[in-house]
């Protein structure tokens, strides 16, 4: 649910028992909270079901009723019921690393996803946003269209060459000089 509304999704939730979690959401006009048990026409509005009880029966109704209307159903801890699974994710913006055990293992895949984002640069994130920085230089140093292989490679040789450290130090200065390489050398072939 918190992802849903990280990503500024509009999200209803029905339960008959509220945790202190989803009354400070409601609260704060997070989320639409419905206090009782799931009714078919919690459907109408839907375009996503997330089903998170213990009661199979009940969950494989819904997601019976769900499919029926066409509309992508998760049931937590039964993957034969689900149309999709969620992934155990790593954010350092803006690179996302996303592990999926294909509803088999998600304790497994946020295993995994730990290993992964204890072993990746320190400086990942922001060597990632000055590299985006570099890339959009480059392009309006080079916006002819016939320019593209040129600045896809050049961008590729230098994003390869370099260290994360180094890519990270990108600074406005130094961004605008490898622009200008890139451009000269295009000028040159």
């Amino acid at each position: 649910m918190d992802a849903l509304l990280r990503a500024g999704g509009r999200v209803t939730l029905v339960a008959p028992e509220l945790s202190p979690a989803v009354l400070a959401a409601r609260a704060a006009g997070r989320l639409v909270v419905h206090q009782r048990r799931f009714e078919p026409s919690d459907l109408d509005t839907a375009d996503l079901v997330l089903v998170n009880i213990d009661e199979h029966d009940t969950s494989a109704e819904i997601a019976r009723l769900s499919r029926a209307r066409h509309i992508p159903v998760h049931v937590a801890d039964d993957p034969p019921n689900c149309d999709f699974y969620f992934a155990a994710i790593h954010r350092d913006e803006p690179v996302q690393i996303a592990v999926s055990t294909g509803g088999a293992g998600p304790v497994l895949a946020g295993k995994l996803r730990d290993h992964l984002a204890a072993n990746l640069p320190d400086d990942l994130g922001l060597a990632t946003q000055r590299f985006g920085a570099l890339r959009a230089a480059v392009r309006q140093a080079c916006p002819e269209d016939s320019a593209g292989k040129h600045r896809m490679r050049w961008l590729r040789d230098f994003g390869r060459a370099a260290s994360w450290s180094e890519l990270a130090a990108l600074d406005e200065v130094r961004i605008a000089e490898l622009a200008a390489r890139c451009a000269a050398e295009l000028a040159h072939r």
